[in-house]
Parts: structure tokens; C-alpha cells; sequence
């Protein structure tokens, strides 16, 4: 509303004309939860884990501030902070302050100019400040539950414990942040880990004899992610199962039997297999199910638990061992049940239920249908299993993450009120029609909106113009255009670029265009005024292959170019251009494994490298060609020492050639860094340079150039907090300290591939900018240790880059 509705009649959709995209990540993602629930019988407002979050960063003193709430966060709860904490904030005001506080809120941070401005639309729509709200919605500090010892604390994802069959050992999910996610097999009598394996994204976890089953997503091409089922051996040995078969959840079936929990065609189905044979045959179970949960076949094999989807709930079942048509119902109400687990002796079922408002624990005597709670935990308790006939063990949620705990069986009152409430939503919302037809690119493709460009280019003239970008709903075509004009001069800007993503792992991309670059030149002392009307086209064909961590791709392409050289001078020029027209093709290939944990200030534990051939031809003649070859190798190394993140010792060499007699030439020093796209054609930062000394000012004119790079780097803050009252975010800070090598010269030149050294550090700051957008500063310093390009040794060089060196 207001100026930004005038904007965008004027622009378009433009991405920088959306007020809500610079206020706090909690504000979108809270408006987006509190409708979802306000709006429906469901919604993550009447699930329990968001208010686990409240109640145990409350308890553990980790309540974080309203400029912490937002997408970049990396601690603790991370990426649900926003989710949990900004549907809280709006419900309370809208218990307090009445239904219309919500949209009124909105409708005046529609057309405020000061776009990252919060409490003060909130108190014009009837609520009060955000520090106010803020504060309201801390939750009462409860009491540690002093009966649990603490296996496992600080995970970022539930650990769902699996006991063995011989009780002896238990298998969980651990992923602490500062390494990748893993599987472990603890010893229970012991207290210590016998074994760990590394996995993608683990689902579900099972025990079949001392054989351990796990699923984990994987790609099968840069567009398809499936889950699949592998196996884990007691001697260590770790094979896949399944292939692409959407296997999502495992269980013991019994007899030596694995289950399966798999996706099919949007629904759930439930099979049965046995190592080595693949074939999998229908478990038997009850119909009219339209989702299954955890599956659990009792130790004597004569019974069968599971968590059911069917009627718009989550209940427990229950029903004999190939008989799925005599089912019992464990549950029946509108709360979550779910995670069903069999006793040591087989005579209880252990569930997790939120009919008490938070998830506790629960025990269902088989003969008797008598119902227990067995925890009272603070924070709610899921996923339970079972060690000996006298302990358990589950997951609850403390302050810094999901913890596995363990407490001896006993019995709790059951909850005040034992049904969930589950009142019909305010809002009635009525049925919208559904059709279904041919997916057409069009409406989201065609141009939504243009941005104005200019800049000078001098003698040539001042181009001004537009921008606009564009892609289709599913990511599959995509395109920029610009265009700009020099009315004076009666000149003219295209450049047009489109990608078409149509198949898995094929790319095809154009790109044509004409531009106009003023660049004087000296010739005996005096400046020559030329300028070079550079007209191009390229077509590629790009090749992804991709799977969790490692990546590879080649691209190979085909281009005409020109390169006219115009006098804007009144003088005739003291050279004559040849002026050629270019052919030519390129082919290039990378490949890239390494690890990127949630607190990590680098890539760890792998390797990237990518190579250039390029060729071009005169089009109008033999006189010109030239060639270009060129190569690049880094590895990471993660170094265990003391900090919130691994050291990672990083290193880089690089090197390239060209030549003929059109040869071009490679520029020597000055850093490296990321280009930041603040809006289309809004730009910071100088981009990336193969050949960076950060010592030596740049400097080309090289047909030969080698660089080598060490770099420590070190974690030093997480620093974790907003700027109150700005749409800024401190992430983490890190110090970078680095050594390089190298050296550039040309064909008939002796070679030193050492002549230019240098040393330096930089402090690497982290930061979020409005909703959402990470990015990376650098402030740093080198010295010279050789004279070279311009420089003497000892001299000192600063500056600021964007993004990683390399």
C-alpha cells in the first residue's frame, strides 16, 4: 500500500518493492504459521514442539531476543525459531487485543517507509510493542527433571533411539551441529560409542539381529532426492539396500524379516523383505490408512503396534500377527500419538502422546488395556525405547537441542485434562474449486517487472536503460534482458540470456548481446580515446551429476564474437584496427566432495577442481587465433581443535596458459570474493580473480600465471544475535590467516614461479540482512614479501571482500 503500491503500478513486481521482505524473519514465518493454524484444525500452533522450544530455552536461560528470531540463525532451534516464535507473538496479541490486530498489523506495515519498523505498526493496529509482546511470551522457568541422566544432549535432530534385541546396545541419530550427521551404536552397560557411521539425513532406524538398518536420503540427479535403506554390519560393514524405492521407515519384522515403510504414488505402504533378496511382499495391515508411522512387531512376534493416520488423526493400533482385520484402537482422540515401541517381555506398549498438551510417555498393558504415564518430563517426551525390564530410555528437548535420557520405569498421574483442544477454527473458509490441466510456463515466465539501469561510459555515452529477470513456477526456464540507450549518440545496449532446465541433468543456456566499454589507451605518450562496441553470442550445453556431498558437471560450448574498435576522438587513429570476427568453442569441467556442517566456517574435509580449454578462430581470415587453458585444485581439511566449529586448513593452486597470435592475457593480484546481488542490477563487491595475491595491487598483461594459497582458519565467535531495531543479524566471526605464491610472466620469459610472496590475515564476519539474506565480509591486510607488479616488499595492502577466497 502507499508509495510501494505507487512503486510497483511503476515498476512492477519488482523484488526490492515488497515491504515484508526487510522486516525479521519471525514476522513472515509467524504470520504464516499463526493463519495455518488459525485457518485449519492443524497447523504447527497445535502441535507441541513449538511450544517444547518455548518451555526449554525459557528453562535452560536461552531466551533469545526478538533480532534473533530470524532464518540465518545458526543456534539452537535454528531455522524453527522464526516459525515458533513469531506465531506465538501474533497469538497473544490477538488473545489480548482481539482477532483484528493481526490484519490491521499488516495493513500498516503495507505502506510504512520505514520497512523494518515492527513495533510501531503493531501498537497503530491495537497491540503493544515488540519488547512488550516479546517479553509476555517468556514462558515460567519449570524445574529440571532430576530423575533422568543425560546420554546425549545438544542434537539438532531427535535421536530416536533403537535398543538391540539383546538389550546390550543402542543405536541413535546424532547431529551436534559441528559435524555431520551420524549414526552410533552405544554400548548401554558401558556408556561408550563402539561404533559411528555418517549418513546423509537418516530417517528411520531398526535393529534385525545384531544388524542395524537405517534410511537416508539421497540424489539420484540434481532434481531427485529419494530415501533408501542400508545396512549396517557388526563388523563395520556399510552397504545399501535399496535403490530409488522410497523407503522412508524401517522396523524389525520379525523372523529375520526387515520392514519397510514406503512412498507410493502420495501414499504410505507397508512391505517386507529379507537380506540379500530385494523383493519386497506385502505386510499385512489394516485398510483405510492413509498414513503409517512407526511400526513395531512385538518380541514373540505375535503382535503388531503402529502409529495410524486415518479419519484426520494420529492413533496407536494394535492387532494379532496376520490378522489386520481385528485391530484395537490404543488411542482414539484428537491428539498425537505416536513412536509405539515393545517391552522387554512384550506384555506393554510404550507410545508417545500430546493428549496432556506436551508428548509424554505412555504404557498400555496388552491384557489388562490398562493406560500408564510413565514420564513427567518439563519438556515433553517421544520417542521411547526400552533397556532391561526396569529402565528407559527416550528423547526430550533441553535448551541447546534434543537430548537422549534415560529414567527408570515408573508411574505419573495422568494429565488434568486428558483430550487436546481442538476447537473448530474461527474462520470458515469455503471450498475452492480444483481442476487439473497441462502445466503452462507463461504466466509466471513472461516479464513482472523492470528495473532502471544506467551508467556511464563517457565519451561513448550515458546508456539508460532497463533490467528485468524472469523464471517459471518449477524453475525450469529462466531468463535476463537488459536494454539501454544513449539517445545522444544514437547508441544502444541489448543483452539477452536464457536457460532451459527441461530434462534431470541436461542444461542448454544463450546468451547474445552488445555493449559499449570507453577504454583509452596510451601511444607514444598520448592518450588515445577508442572504445570497443563488443558484440557476442554463446551457446551451452551443461551436464550436472550430483548426489549429498559431491557434485560434478562439464560444460561445453560453442560462441561468435566481435570486438570493434571505434574512434571518439576528432584526431584519425595512429594504429589501424583489424577489427576480427571470432568462432570458437569451449569445454570445462569441475567436480566438488566436501562436508558443510551447520556451524562451519568453511568447507571441511574434501576437495573441488575445475579445468578450461577454450579456442577461438578468425571467422574472416587465418591471421588471428588464440587459445586458453586453465585449472584449478582446492582441498579442506578439518582440524579437531577447541572452538564453536573445526579449524579447517585450506589450500588452492591455480594456474593457466594462453596463447596465439589474438591471445588474451591474465591479471595478477588483489583479493577474491563473492559478487552481491543486493536487488537485479544492483551489485557489490569486485568478483572473482583466478590469479588473487592479496599483497599486490592487480596487475595483467601475463599469458603465463601460477598461484598457490594456504589459509587457516580459525573459528573465533558465535555470535548469534540480531541488532535490535535494524534488519541486521552477527552470525559468526572467524580469522583467516594465509600465505600465497606466485607468479606471472610471459612466453619468452624465464620462469620464477615463487617471484611474488605474501602473508596476511582477515577477520571474516558472517552476518543476515533483512529476512534472510547471508553474507560474508572480509577485513583484511597483506604484505609483500618480494617486489613485484608495482610494488616494493614489506608494503602493506588493505581491503574488504565479499564471500569465501576460495
Amino acid at each position: 500500500d502507499g508509495i510501494w503500491r505507487v512503486l510497483q503500478k511503476l515498476f512492477g513486481r519488482a523484488p526490492a518493492l515488497f515491504p515484508n521482505a526487510y522486516q525479521p524473519g519471525w514476522v513472515a514465518e509467524g504470520l504464516a504459521t499463526y493463519y495455518e493454524s488459525r485457518f485449519t484444525s492443524a497447523g504447527r500452533m497445535r502441535g507441541a514442539f513449538q511450544k517444547q522450544l518455548l518451555l526449554a530455552t525459557a528453562r535452560d536461560g536461552r531466551w533469545p531476543g526478538s533480532a534473533d528470531a530470524v532464518r540465518v540463525s545458526p543456534t539452537w532451534p535454528a531455522g524453527s525459531r522464526p516459525y515458533a516464535w513469531g506465531s506465538f507473538f501474533f497469538d497473544s496479541q490477538r488473545s489480548l487485543f482481539g482477532d483484528s490486530v493481526v490484519p490491521r498489523f499488516i495493513d500498516r506495515t503495507s505502506k510504512q517507509l520505514i520497512v523494518f519498523n515492527v513495533s510501531s505498526p503493531m501498537k497503530a493496529a491495537g497491540g503493544e510493542s515488540v519488547g512488550a509482546g516479546w517479553e509476555r511470551l517468556e514462558q515460567p522457568a519449570a524445574s529440571p527433571n532430576e530423575n533422568v541422566r543425560v546420554l546425549e544432549r545438544g542434537l539438532r535432530v531427535g535421536p530416536q533411539p533403537q535398543v538391540s534385541p539383546d538389550g546390550a546396545r543402542v543405536g541413535f541419530r546424532r547431529l551436534d551441529g559441528k559435524n555431520d550427521e551420524h549414526v552410533v551404536v552405544r554400548d548401554l552397560r558401558t556408556g561408550s560409542d563402539i561404533a559411528s557411521q555418517r549418513v546423509t539425513a537418516a530417517g528411520g532406524i531398526a535393529w534385525v539381529g545384531d544388524t542395524l538398518y537405517v534410511t537416508q536420503l539421497e540424489y539420484l540427479s540434481p532434481v531427485q532426492i529419494r530415501s533408501d535403506v542400508y545396512r549396517w554390519e557388526p563388523d563395520g560393514h556399510w552397504e545399501i539396500v535399496s535403490h530409488g524405492k522410497r523407503h522412508t521407515d524401517v522396523f524389525s519384522a520379525g523372523d529375520g524379516q526387515l520392514g519397510l515403510v514406503s512412498l507410493q504414488r502420495g501414499s504410505r505402504s507397508v512391505g517386507v523383505t529379507r537380506h540379500p533378496d530385494t523383493t519386497v511382499s506385502e505386510f499385512p495391515a489394516p485398510s483405510s490408512t492413509t498414513d503409517w508411522g512407526r511400526i513395531a512387531v512385538s518380541p514373540d512376534g505375535e503382535w503388531v503396534a503402529a502409529a495410524r493416520h486415518a479419519d484426520e488423526r494420529w492413533d496407536i493400533v494394535v492387532w494379532p500377527f496376520g490378522r489386520p482385520d481385528d485391530f484395537q484402537m490404543v488411542t482414539n482422540d484428537a491428539a498425537m500419538d505416536a513412536d509405539p515401541v515393545w517391552s522387554t517381555d512384550g506384555e506393554s506398549l510404550l507410545f508417545s502422546s500430546e493428549r496432556g498438551g506436551l508428548p509424554q510417555i505412555y504404557g498400555f498393558e496388552r491384557r489388562t488395556g490398562r493406560t500408564d504415564r510413565l514420564t513427567n518430563e518439563p519438556t515433553g517426551a517421544r520417542h521411547p525405547a526400552v533397556f532391561g525390564n526396569d529402565t528407559l530410555l527416550f528423547s526430550t528437548v533441553f535448551g541447546d537441542g534434543h537430548a537422549l535420557v534415560q529414567q527408570a520405569w515408573q508411574l505419573f498421574p495422568a494429565p488434568v485434562s486428558e483430550a487436546r483442544n481442538d476447537t473448530v477454527p474461527s474462520v470458515v473458509v469455503p471450498d475452492v474449486s480444483v481442476r487439473e490441466g497441462k502445466y503452462s510456463p507463461w504466466p509466471a515466465l513472461r516479464p513482472h517487472f523492470w528495473i532502471p539501469i544506467a551508467h556511464d561510459e563517457q565519451r561513448s555515452g550515458l546508456f539508460l536503460g532497463a533490467l528485468t529477470v524472469g523464471t517459471d513456477a518449477i524453475g525450469r526456464t529462466s531468463y535476463s534482458a537488459l536494454l539501454t540507450a544513449a539517445p545522444e549518440e544514437n547508441r544502444m545496449e541489448a543483452v539477452v540470456y536464457v536457460a532451459h532446465r527441461r530434462w534431470r541433468s541436461w542444461t542448454v543456456d544463450f546468451a547474445a548481446g552488445q555493449t559499449w566499454d570507453y577504454d583509452p589507451v596510451l601511444v607514444d605518450g598520448a592518450v588515445v580515446p577508442i572504445a570497443f562496441k563488443e558484440r557476442a553470442a554463446e551457446l551451452g550445453l551443461n551436464y550436472r551429476w550430483r548426489r549429498w556431498r559431491t557434485g560434478a558437471g562439464f560444460r561445453l560450448s560453442g560462441f561468435v564474437e566481435r570486438d570493434e574498435v571505434v574512434n571518439e576522438g576528432v584526431d584519425p587513429l595512429p594504429f589501424s584496427p583489424a577489427n576480427p570476427t571470432f568462432v570458437g568453442g569451449a569445454i570445462s569441467a569441475n567436480t566438488s566432495s566436501a562436508s558443510r556442517p551447520i556451524l562451519s566456517i568453511s568447507p571441511e574435509n574434501g576437495f573441488a577442481a575445475d579445468a578450461l580449454f577454450l579456442r577461438r578462430w578468425q571467422l574472416d581470415g587465418p591471421q588471428f587465433w588464440s587459445y586458453e587453458a586453465r585449472g584449478t585444485l582446492s582441498g579442506y581439511l578439518a582440524l579437531p581443535l577447541p572452538g564453536f566449529s573445526h579449524w579447517v586448513l585450506a589450500a588452492s593452486v591455480v594456474a593457466g596458459k594462453t596463447g596465439g597470435s589474438a591471445f588474451t592475457t591474465y591479471s595478477i593480484g588483489g583479493e577474491s570474493g563473492d559478487i552481491v546481488d543486493l536487488v537485479p542490477g544492483a551489485t557489490l563487491g569486485s568478483g572473482r580473480r583466478r590469479f588473487q595475491m592479496r599483497g599486490y595491487d592487480p596487475r595483467g598483461g601475463f599469458t603465463r600465471a601460477v598461484v598457490g594459497v594456504a589459509e587457516l582458519r580459525i573459528p573465533i565467535a558465535l555470535v548469534a544475535k540480531g541488532v535490535p531495531r535494524l534488519p541486521l543479524f552477527l552470525d559468526r566471526v572467524s580469522l583467516n590467516l594465509f600465505g600465497e605464491v606466485g607468479n606471472g610472466w610471459n612466453e619468452d620469459d624465464s620462469i620464477d614461479l615463487t617471484a611474488l610472496q605474501d602473508v596476511g590475515a582477515e577477520v571474516a564476519i558472517d552476518l543476515g540482512l533483512g529476512a534472510g539474506l547471508p553474507l560474508r565480509l572480509r577485513f583484511g591486510g597483506a604484505v609483500a614479501l618480494t617486489d613485484g607488479l608495482g610494488v616494493t616488499g614489506c608494503d602493506a595492502r588493505y581491503y574488504m571482500a565479499f564471500g569465501r577466497a576460495f
